[in-house]
């Protein structure tokens, strides 16, 4: 379950809520239109209903002095209305419509060259990320606030800025945040601004709270409490929202519960309470759970988990904003939810509770993935030929501040595409009906897996056609210890023997730690579907070992084609209704267009200028602050890659008709977008997978030959994700290519998502680094490939390598590499 101080964050509105617009700068001043008696009577409209909380009204309003601007051709009118119609909107956590008015006014401000005005923008459009929890974003937008901030000037957005600094401080957890708030307390007071003033008290309480510093938190609490009863009454479901949170924090429970009740009461009535109503609902749940009443918590984290769906559909459609959304809603909404309804499942032996916890485990799992996979389209129509040279100039941007930029621009820009398209559904998962649906889509071989772990138990659901049955598990910290140990055991168990026996040690262990529940059914079905959480992405399932059949150890694969799907919700499409009746003729389809398919292969690019393929024609610039990176060769890669088309193809040549293979100077990123605009059916990347860290967050490139001037060529995972690979099996087989960021709910992050947002049914990565080899494996894969699922062909050809007598029967070799299906390939391994 989510901590305390976590899951009772306030999401405060920074832009002037409560108080006057503000002030108009000089030059907007100076248009006789603020002079006339109709500017003045939009402006004492807007101010009244501004001061009686009425957020629709005040959007009203502006919008009638927008349009007047427009007849005017009125720029700056236009900004000032547009600023004011985002934050109203902003209030009434209608981000998609806010963001479209304040994505205008920056177009404006933009035009008219006025630096404070957009700069006072980036500081209502980093209130809006931060809302939706996209900090990486509101921490970008911030930036550009400050760009024009000065303590000298005393901008008219300075006391917001300060304020959304600080929350920014408070979430990133740098301790430097209640600086900020202290600043803005005083700044508050300067100004005179009452409802600004509490509001900085509050985020003062809430960083206290986060400290464990209780009676400082209520202090501040009641400071802000004191403040609205004497000047902004209409404030007050605000300060009842936060006396809940630290009521509940000093196990007041009575009084807790009284100051929430009252803060859901008027959201109900439509007051403005600071928090979106899932988490007051959620609040209130936390409450009766302390009560020990097990039956209200339910409702209320259930009622929680519908009303979090509801206002998902208000994120904004851009990457980085779907998946924060995720990651927020996971940690703070269901978390809560599945840990309560699993425990309760488990102590009445209830099978409601037991159905309710899988669904809410996979509810909310890649949720990000599915809104993304649903803009795909939206998104490679609408955006324009400036996002591509803004991502082209991200892959080789090396500048922390810059790169910082530029990804803001890209998330400003899908989000501008994705306006109006109501893509974010919150998807029906929770009756009896969708389950029954789902269990009859899994074949009669299939069991799905689908694993939580929880800081305090873990637990599997495993569902088959028939049943539904669900296990308790060690704690998450026992399982990821073990992770960590059979991947190390397992890395070094080709050089070193002791290693060996530590890994089929481990690897039998950490079985028994997760299947060993199993029904002799569930551990008996040959298709597994893994659907994952937390640390288990970078568990080789494969290479587990199980109890031989009469005595004996031997690894999972033999008897399992294992493939990590993303969760239950990504195979509904395919896994009910119509579908079903169609299975066996959509196979017998797929499996003839499989055989027509052709094997798009890059191996052995020049990757560096030392190698003799290198062009003597060309030149390499590099200066004291520039030295293109250079990477060694992949020698082997070009004989695997080649020896991988022949088996494809099995002509025992790499026919042109069914294969292209790209080496040497021809393994160029222009050349193999220029070929997969042409839809193979397979794409095999035998090259380097490179790294970056920028702001503690992995950002995986694929990489091809030097261009002219010896700089690495890339493909991004934005690139990735932009191309159209519908129904391709990718695999890449450079040094980890399936590692990325862990996110809760999200799952990993990387180059193996990019692609199943491409589009692609089954993505081959792998977990760590391997020899470069001239084939083995994928021979064996892509000769079964033809007749096989993905899946089932890579368990043939770990089986042949196990049993192959040679290096290649070490784990450290094979078990390196995952199967993971496409979010649209249903998940069938057959």
């Amino acid at each position: 379950m989510a901590t305390l101080t976590g899951c009772l964050c306030l999401i405060l509105t920074l832009w002037m809520a409560g108080s006057s617009r503000p002030a108009i700068n000089r030059t907007v001043a100076s248009d006789p239109w603020w002079g006339t008696k109709e500017a003045r009577e939009i402006e004492s409209l807007a101010d009244g209903y501004r001061a009686a909380r009425n957020f629709a009204a005040v959007e009203a309003v502006d919008q009638r002095g927008y349009q007047r601007s427009l007849q005017r051709h009125d720029d700056r009118a236009e900004f000032v209305y547009l600023t004011g119609m985002g934050a109203a909107r902003l209030l009434q956590y209608r981000y998609r419509d806010a963001f479209d008015a304040l994505l205008r006014a920056r177009e404006i401000a933009l035009r008219l060259r006025d630096r404070v005005s957009l700069a006072a923008v980036a500081v209502n459009l980093s209130s809006l990320y931060l809302q939706t929890w996209d900090l990486e974003s509101a921490v970008r937008a911030a930036e550009e606030g400050l760009s024009a901030d000065s303590p000298s000037r005393r901008t008219y957005y300075r006391l917001p800025l300060i304020l959304q600094l600080g929350k920014l401080h408070q979430m990133l957890g740098d301790g430097r945040a209640a600086v900020f708030f202290q600043d803005a307390i005083e700044e508050a007071r300067v100004q005179n601004n009452v409802a600004q003033e509490a509001r900085a008290w509050d985020l003062l309480g809430e960083e206290r709270l986060r400290g464990g510093q209780i009676e400082l938190a209520e202090r501040d609490a009641g400071e802000a409490f004191r403040l609205r009863i004497s000047a902004v009454p209409l404030d007050l479901p605000w300060s009842y929202a936060r006396l809940g949170a630290v009521k509940l924090a000093q196990g007041d429970l009575a009084d807790a519960a009284r100051f929430t009740d009252r803060a859901i009461k008027a959201s109900e009535a439509g007051g403005s309470v600071g928090f979106p109503r899932y988490l007051l609902i959620h609040q209130r749940g936390e409450i009766r759970l302390a009560h020990d009443d097990r039956a209200g918590a339910l409702r209320d984290f259930s009622s929680a988990v519908n009303e979090a769906g509801l206002w998902r559909q208000g994120a904004l459609p851009a990457r980085s904003s779907l998946v924060a959304a995720n990651v927020q809603l996971e940690t703070r909404v269901f978390r809560s939810y599945i840990e309560t309804a699993a425990r309760e499942a488990l102590r009445s032996h209830a099978d409601g509770l037991t159905r309710e916890s899988f669904e809410a485990a996979e509810l909310n799992r890649s949720a990000s993935m599915r809104a993304s996979l649903s803009l795909r389209e939206t998104w490679r129509r609408k955006l324009s030929l400036d996002y591509w040279q803004t991502a082209a100039k991200l892959r080789t941007e090396r500048r922390p501040e810059r790169t910082a930029q530029l990804e803001l621009a890209l998330t400003r820009m899908e989000a501008k595409a994705g306006l109006g398209e109501f893509s974010n559904n919150f998807e029906n998962f929770r009756g009896q009906d969708s389950l029954i649906h789902f269990r009859r889509g899994l074949s009669n071989s299939a069991v799905f897996l689908s694993l939580y772990l929880g800081e305090k138990e873990s637990y599997l659901w495993a569902v088959t056609q028939n049943s539904l049955n669900m296990y308790r598990l060690a704690a998450a910290q026992e399982v990821r210890s073990e992770i960590r140990e059979f991947r190390r055991a397992i890395r070094g168990a080709g050089s070193n023997d002791q290693e060996g026996r530590g890994a089929e040690v481990t690897g039998g262990r950490l079985y028994a730690v997760l299947f060993g529940q199993l029904s002799k059914e569930e551990a008996a079905k040959p298709e597994w579907l893994l659907s994952l959480d937390d640390e288990l992405f970078e568990l080789p399932f494969p290479a587990l070992l199980t109890e031989r059949k009469g005595g004996g150890l031997e690894y999972l694969v033999e008897n399992h084609s294992v493939q990590v799907v993303p969760g239950a919700l990504a195979l509904m499409g395919d896994l009910t209704g119509a579908n079903r009746a169609g299975h066996g003729e959509a196979e017998q389809r797929n499996r003839a267009r499989a055989e027509r398919d052709w094997f798009l292969g890059v191996g052995d690019p020049i990757n560096n200028s030392a190698d003799p393929r290198w062009s003597s024609g060309r030149f390499m610039v590099s200066t004291w602050f520039h030295a293109p990176l250079q990477l060694n060769r992949l020698v082997g890669s070009g004989a695997e890659v080649g020896s991988s088309a022949r088996s494809w193809t099995g002509d025992g040549g790499e026919s042109d008709s069914f294969a292209k293979v790209l080496t040497g100077a021809e393994a160029r990123r222009d050349r193999f977008l220029e070929l997969a605009a042409h839809k193979p059916g397979v794409i095999h990347l035998a090259t380097h997978v490179i790294a970056r860290q920028i702001a503690g967050q992995k950002r995986e490139q694929v990489a091809f030959g030097i261009d002219p001037s010896g700089t690495i060529e890339t493909l991004s995972a934005t690139d990735v994700a932009a191309l159209d690979a519908s129904g391709a099996v990718v695999a890449m087989t450079g040094c980890a290519s399936g590692a990325g960021d862990i996110e809760p709910g999200a799952g990993l992050l990387g180059l193996t998502r990019a692609w199943q947002l491409a589009g692609a049914r089954a993505v081959i990565a792998t977990g760590w680094p391997v020899s470069d080899t001239s084939g083995g494996l994928f021979d064996v894969f892509y000769r079964n490939l033809r007749s096989e699922s993905p899946a089932e062909a890579m368990r043939r050809s770990q089986v042949e390598m196990i049993h192959s007598g040679s290096w290649r029967s070490n784990p450290s070799y094979w078990g390196a590499y995952g199967v993971s299906a496409g979010a649209n390939s249903g998940g069938r391994t057959r």
